[in-house]
């Protein structure tokens, strides 16, 4: 019974903090006017040539597999490069974080579950 309640207080403990992770991580690349502005300052890059890129749009938006933003540049001329400048680390651990403790909080519930007493039913014969 008491692994039961440490598997459930670990597990809600890992999902919050995952879920932490994953909205920290959300609003460092959505900062300061949005993925599109980050791109224009921070990037990732565009691969098309600077000349190009100045005369053309550039656009972003949140990827959320791996967590980050995606780029897409468009030039003058009909040319389009899109960049993923997503995190592999962060997102494996954010989202381990997540689910592990999800998994981890559902099987101590669970176990509680089955550890409670018996009710007896009517005729004192147990339900």
């Amino acid at each position: 019974m008491k692994r039961a309640w440490w598997a459930v207080a670990v597990g809600f403990v890992a999902l919050v903090v995952g879920c932490l992770v994953w909205v920290g991580a959300v609003f460092v690349n959505l900062h300061d006017g949005g993925a599109g502005a980050n791109c224009a300052s921070e990037g990732p890059w565009s691969p098309l040539p600077l000349n190009d890129v100045a005369q053309g749009t550039v656009t972003g938006e949140l990827t959320v597999f791996p967590l980050g933003r995606s780029c897409t540049w468009t030039d003058g001329i009909g040319g389009v490069a899109t960049v993923s400048g997503g995190s592999w680390p962060v997102t494996i651990i954010a989202y381990g974080l997540g689910f592990g403790g999800l998994v981890l909080l559902v099987a101590g519930a669970l176990r509680l579950e089955d550890a409670r007493p018996a009710v007896a039913g009517p005729g004192g014969v147990p339900a």
